[in-house]
């Protein structure tokens, strides 16, 4: 919860709060990573990870990032996780196991990276470039930028349908980008929608082939569209 900083454990039968771990300024993504068996929540303003022991329900540690986090991903191969970092325009590498950043990639052509999906089969990194309207492909293992494509204004969040190797992309003015994946290094742009501002949070549903945008407005009531992705 970015307003009191705080990641809260609740009780999925009763719903009640259970506890609350207080973590640094400007909370906001979280995961489990299976590997470490830790949580990893990041915090923009402060620039921070925050670790949480998910057993014992206690804080682990700190880490510092150097940059303002904003989406990552964990990777199973090496057990490492990539995060954005939106205000230096590079992905800070974070190994758990070492309780440390131990690598920074920068992402050239990129401009404020936000949205961050895994190709985990071709091991391609799609970074959402909020500041340059930009999908960026990156290869995890040469670190090289592969691809370059032009998609929706101020870009948020990305998924990724590996059986049809589609790119979905949505972003604060509210365009939801489709992106063909045509070969390994070959991507391109096959259409816009248009929907709402404010509609830049998405996720993809492989099992029902559907594709969920929620967003709100000064104008609109909270909502969810919902797209059928055959």
């Amino acid at each position: 919860r970015s307003g009191v900083n705080v990641v809260d454990i609740f009780n999925v039968a009763t719903l009640q709060i259970t506890k609350s771990i207080a973590v640094a300024e400007g909370a906001d993504g979280i995961f489990f990573d299976p590997f470490n068996k830790l949580i990893y929540a990041v915090s923009g303003d402060a620039k921070m990870a925050t670790l949480i022991d998910p057993f014992t329900q206690s804080k682990v540690m700190q880490i510092n990032l150097g940059g303002k986090p904003e989406f990552a991903v964990f990777d199973a191969s090496t057990n490492l996780i990539y995060q954005n970092l939106k205000d230096s325009n590079e992905i800070a590498v974070v190994d758990l196991a070492k309780r440390a950043v131990v690598d920074r990639w920068p992402l050239l052509g990129c401009d404020g990276p936000s949205g961050l999906e895994f190709d985990k089969l071709k091991r391609r990194l799609l970074i959402a470039c909020s500041g340059n309207d930009t999908l960026l492909v990156m290869n995890a293992d040469t670190r090289r930028v592969v691809s370059s494509v032009t998609i929706g204004a101020e870009p948020d969040s990305v998924a990724y349908d590996p059986e049809k190797m589609r790119v979905y992309s949505t972003g604060k003015q509210g365009v939801l980008s489709v992106v063909q994946q045509d070969a390994d290094d070959t991507y391109r742009n096959t259409g816009n929608v248009t929907l709402e501002y404010g509609a830049h949070t998405l996720a993809f549903d492989q099992l029902t082939r559907r594709i969920y945008v929620g967003y709100v407005n000064l104008f609109t009531e909270p909502r969810l569209a919902v797209f059928d992705a055959p």
